[in-house]
């Protein structure tokens, strides 16, 4: 992973705790065969996602794990569509 952040969108004006985060991951992916040979390489792959941030403090920290295990099947999904989605393009050529 090069990099991740998550940064405040929307926060609320009676609290003005933040409501939102921008999740951004920055990762370099290197694709290799079955038999681990080099096939392409993304050398900068980026991610952003947008998630709720609980308002009861609580159970925010207690939602740490589940958040990262969100951000984490959200990423992989989107990688993999992208990939699949630019192959199906080359075929189509």
């Amino acid at each position: 992973m090069l990099s991740a952040t998550a940064a405040p969108l929307v926060y609320d004006s009676t609290t003005g705790r933040a409501v939102s985060a921008l999740v951004t991951v920055s990762v370099q992916v290197v694709m290799d065969d079955r038999r681990g040979r080099y096939c392409s390489r993304i050398p900068a792959y980026l991610f952003h996602e947008q998630y709720e941030i609980s308002s009861d403090l609580p159970s925010f920290f207690q939602e740490d794990s589940p958040a990262i295990d969100r951000v984490s099947r959200d990423f992989a999904r989107t990688l993999v569509a992208n990939i699949l989605e630019a192959y199906l393009m080359l075929e189509d050529e």
